[in-house]
Formats: structure tokens, C-alpha cells, sequence
């Protein structure tokens, strides 16, 4: 999970599914977030379980940007580092010594969205980058998609022994 925030659109998109709910409160149990804006949802309706109406009003209720805008880890930028690692990336991605990273994203992943901007971020930086995407859910592609897993072996392979 790279953003405590869990607020991109692939988080909204699977948030009636009970992994982003446990992936939400995992972070801010992990981090000791507050739980305000869940708390608030709440009691805006009734105690019952609803849907998110808009990405803005899952962003503003639904995902952790307020608890972790609210938090002193914001104010830490050597903690902020280690905890979404996007913001460091260090340098030297493009040296001949750099390794090689194989990233895996699948299409309906609340995690998808985040893969694909970490991946995006490692380009920028010149990482030998590969990337495959699975046409399924979390962690399931190498059981569901057969493509996926050629794919998956053969930048194994590229990864490890070159062309």
C-alpha cells in the first residue's frame, strides 16, 4: 500500500468492497490517525452504510486525506519520507548499476491507481522499469489472467538475464 491516503479514483471505485474499508483502517491504526470523517459520515446517515454519492464526497468522508492532513506526521518530512515513499525516490535509477524493477498492478485493485503513479515516478527518476497489469483484482492475477502470468515470466526473465 503506497498512500496512507487512500483517496485515488481506484480507491473510490472499489469502496463498497470490504478490502479498502480494512486497507482505510489499517493505515490509521497504523499511523494512529483519527477516525473524524468516518465518525462524521456516520452520523450524517444515521448509522447506516451508504454509498458514496461522488469521488468528492468519498474523498472528503470515505478516504484518509483529512486524518492525515490533521496528523503531526504531515510536519515530519524525514517520517513522511518512509511512510509514502513516492515523495523519495532517490536518484541513480538510470545508472547501468541500478536494478531492475518488475511492478504489478491489477486493473480492479483499489492499488491500481497508486501502482501506476509510483510506476510514473520511477520512470521520471530513469528506473528500468517493468510493468504489467492484470485484468482482475488484488493480488489475483497470476490465479485469474493466464496472460498476465506470460507477461509476468517474461519480464522475469528480461529482468534477470537481459534480451
Amino acid at each position: 500500500m503506497l498512500s496512507p491516503k487512500c483517496a485515488s479514483n481506484s480507491f473510490y471505485m472499489n469502496s463498497k468492497y470490504g478490502l479498502v474499508n480494512w486497507a482505510m483502517w489499517s493505515w490509521r491504526s497504523y499511523l494512529s490517525l483519527d477516525n473524524k470523517d468516518h465518525e462524521d459520515y456516520t452520523l450524517h446517515n444515521q448509522g447506516k452504510i451508504k454509498a458514496f454519492d461522488s469521488y468528492q464526497d468519498f474523498a472528503l468522508h470515505g478516504s484518509n486525506q483529512g486524518a492525515i492532513q490533521r496528523s503531526f506526521l504531515m510536519n515530519d518530512e524525514e517520517i513522511w519520507k518512509i511512510i509514502e515513499p513516492i515523495g523519495n525516490i532517490p536518484d541513480g535509477l538510470a545508472s547501468k548499476n541500478a536494478t531492475n524493477i518488475i511492478l504489478s498492478t491489477a486493473s480492479a485493485d483499489p492499488l491500481c491507481d497508486e501502482g501506476i503513479e509510483f510506476a510514473n515516478a520511477l520512470k521520471a527518476k530513469g528506473a528500468k522499469l517493468y510493468m504489467i497489469e492484470s485484468h482482475s483484482s488484488h493480488t489475483s492475477g497470476w490465479h485469474f489472467d493466464v496472460l498476465f502470468k506470460e507477461r509476468l515470466l517474461e519480464d522475469l526473465r528480461l529482468a534477470m538475464f537481459g534480451e
